[in-house]
């Protein structure tokens, strides 16, 4: 089952990177239009399978193929693209953008695909396969996971291209397990997924707030990060100063 679920995974962010890729090769203004065909081609196929009614069918054929998952660990990784987006630059990775203004596109990014996501969730009253709530389309978790990919990839693409893809790959994965985990329909990670690159790819179009950077003549950052354990939890607390 293990080796399924991750060829599955694989094939699906291989595609993606395979895309990207090919869009890198265009240049603008053709690159820009062409750069929002991917990400609305993926939300159109969630819609046409919501609407079409094939979603059980590919339910139930991933169940059959890989089966059943019972795991909390996409409520976690979720996260991990929009931290590598901050993080970079902390660790040494070069990025196209200062600190701020990937934070600053991050989280507009999220805030506008959080409205759409919640407001289509109560819209669309969808039922999710585990027979709970009527709220799955579109998957808040998948969004969210590839909001943070395609900033992370927008970031960094031109400077550290295999931290930049990695974003993807966590993206398929946290989809992946919100269908194995019956959490989500196929046609909900797949407009969550298409959404979030592409309301990102939006805002890295368009750059609002662009001249919005209270720290562009800040040279010296230091950062300290202390381990923390209480004997019941490991963290850890971070201090920034500029």
């Amino acid at each position: 089952m293990i080796k399924k679920y991750f060829t599955i995974v694989l094939l699906i962010a291989s595609l993606i990177l395979n895309a990207q890729s090919e869009s890198d090769t265009i240049t603008s203004p053709v690159r820009d239009c062409k750069d929002l065909i991917f990400p609305s081609v993926i939300s159109l196929t969630g819609v046409t399978i919501q609407l079409t009614g094939k979603k059980r069918e590919f339910q139930n054929f991933l169940h059959r193929e890989i089966g059943k998952t019972d795991t909390k660990i996409d409520n976690y990784v979720q996260y991990l693209p929009a931290i590598q987006v901050v993080a970079g630059g902390f660790v040494g990775l070069r990025s196209d953008y200062h600190w701020f203004e990937r934070t600053k596109y991050l989280l507009i990014s999220q805030a506008i695909s959080s409205i759409l996501t919640v407001s289509l969730k109560y819209i669309t009253h969808v039922q999710r396969p585990d027979d709970g709530s009527f709220n799955s389309f579109p998957s808040g978790h998948t969004n969210l996971t590839f909001v943070g990919a395609e900033n992370l990839y927008q970031a960094y693409k031109g400077s550290s291209p295999l931290y930049a893809y990695s974003g993807y790959v966590i993206g398929v994965t946290v989809a992946t397990l919100r269908m194995t985990n019956n959490k989500h329909w196929l046609s909900d990670v797949a407009f969550g997924a298409g959404m979030g690159m592409l309301v990102s790819r939006l805002v890295y179009h368009w750059k609002p707030l662009k001249n919005w950077n209270p720290f562009r003549k800040k040279k010296n950052i230091a950062m300290i990060v202390v381990p923390v354990y209480s004997g019941e939890y490991l963290g850890a607390s971070m201090q920034i100063s500029f």
